[in-house]
Parts: structure tokens; C-alpha cells; sequence
């Protein structure tokens, strides 16, 4: 199961886990939340006014990005967290038992 924590206050969010959505071979659920975890990096790291903060552990199948937005760029940085939580919310909804949306932040 890939769980996703979104944390809007904290410009915080984690995705964690494998989805299981196949028993062998290519997976698409976690090929596609992989992607949009990795499409939240590249954005957010290319944005120097992002203040973005990696922590990515691949032997535990985590990526997690935090940001601390200079004010003038703060809804931009928001709109960006929404975009990719909403194509993983598109993913959840098709695959419910391979991808859940919620969840408590535990940290790194």
C-alpha cells in the first residue's frame, strides 16, 4: 500500500510504500504516484524562493517534500502541492486498495 501525507499548513507532503498493484512486474499505481512524487521534487527544488527540503529514502520507499515559500511565492508553491495531490487523489480513487490519501505524519 502507498499511503500519501499532505500536510497544506507545513507545505508538507509524503509519499511512502509500494502499492502492490501487481503481484510481478511493472505496476502502474506506483509507477504513477512515483511520478508525481518525483514531479514534486523537480518543481519544488527548481524554485530557489520554494525553500524546499528533501527526504528521500529509497529502502523504505519514501519521499517526502517540504517547503518553506518566501511569501510572494506561497500560493504558487500551495497550487503546485495541489496539482500533484490531486493527480494521486485521481490514482486513489481508481486503485483504493493500492493507494490511500491520509494519514498521521510520523516523521523521517
Amino acid at each position: 500500500m502507498t499511503r500519501v501525507i499532505y500536510e497544506p499548513a507545513e507545505y508538507r507532503m509524503r509519499v511512502e510504500g509500494h502499492a502492490e498493484a501487481t503481484e510481478s512486474g511493472f505496476d502502474p499505481v506506483c509507477a504513477g504516484a512515483s511520478a508525481l512524487a518525483w514531479t514534486l521534487v523537480e518543481a519544488a527544488t527548481n524554485r530557489e524562493d520554494y525553500g524546499a527540503h528533501l527526504y528521500i529514502d529509497p529502502d523504505r520507499a519514501i519521499i517526502e517534500v517540504q517547503c518553506s515559500p518566501s511569501r510572494a511565492a506561497a500560493a504558487d508553491c500551495r497550487y503546485l502541492y495541489q496539482i500533484i495531490l490531486d493527480g494521486l487523489t485521481l490514482i486513489a480513487e481508481a486503485h483504493p486498495d493500492n493507494l490511500r490519501i491520509g494519514g498521521e505524519y510520523h516523521g523521517a
